[in-house]
């Protein structure tokens, strides 16, 4: 079993995040982790995201959050 948990950490090193476009900006696929517990350790797109969820009253949909943002929503 332990083998089994090493190959595992040992895949997840190895995984490159691949990118696409979205809005017309390149974003990653899988943004990177990292184990930092700070949020000031986040890309600054995911820091905006927290921000607009924790100003909101109630749930936030995600539609509302692109939409602050200034993404193009259809």
């Amino acid at each position: 079993m332990s083998h089994l948990a090493e190959q595992a950490r040992a895949d997840a090193g190895a995984v490159t995040p691949g990118s696409a476009k979205v809005a017309g900006r390149t974003a990653l696929l899988i943004p990177h982790r990292d184990d930092a517990a700070d949020e000031g350790a986040l890309p600054g797109d995911h820091r905006k995201f927290l921000a607009i969820v924790r100003e909101a009253d109630d749930s936030v949909q995600v539609r509302a959050v692109g939409e602050r943002l200034g993404l193009a929503i259809e």
